[in-house]
């Protein structure tokens, strides 16, 4: 089931080029996948499950791999960059995770995003911050809420 539009008109302007209406994480739509993703990550559904994301961070790194429905896959797309916006109180800001393909990926398209940007992990860790993935895949925008510290259990 499709919630809508969810991003903030920023953030479609910033994902020009969208042809759809908005693919954002929806409420449990009962299908069966594993809780932590394949490279032991959290899990976050994006659109109607078509993709999922999975976010894996250290001390001053952090790596989204794009995921297919069962959430056990790469799901390679043909995009140099993914976002990561943040926002604090009134205040927002944007992160670029670069393209990082996977050995076996065909050129010019990756599931692999990868920062070293410590900020962007700081604000990952952060309880004040609130965090959301976004992904433009075949011209339509996907975005995913990132569970805040204490709350993560698969986000759907």
């Amino acid at each position: 089931m499709t919630h809508g539009l969810r991003f903030p008109l920023l953030i479609l302007l910033l994902l020009s080029g969208c042809s759809r209406s908005q693919r954002d994480s929806a409420d449990d739509a009962g299908h069966d996948h594993a809780a932590e993703g394949p490279h032991h990550g959290m899990l976050m559904e994006m659109g109607d499950g078509e993709l999922h994301a999975e976010l894996v961070h250290g001390r001053d790194w952090a790596t989204v791999y794009i995921l297919d429905a069962t959430a056990t896959s790469a799901c390679p797309i043909d995009r140099p960059q993914i976002q990561v916006n943040v926002t604090s109180g009134n205040k927002g800001r944007q992160f670029s995770l670069t393209a990082s393909p996977e050995k076996n990926e065909r050129a010019g398209s990756s599931s692999r995003f990868v920062s070293a940007d410590r900020q962007l992990v700081e604000a990952l860790t952060d309880t004040d911050c609130k965090c959301r993935i976004a992904v433009l895949h075949a011209g339509i925008p996907y975005g995913a809420a990132v569970p805040q510290k204490g709350e993560y259990a698969h986000q759907h």
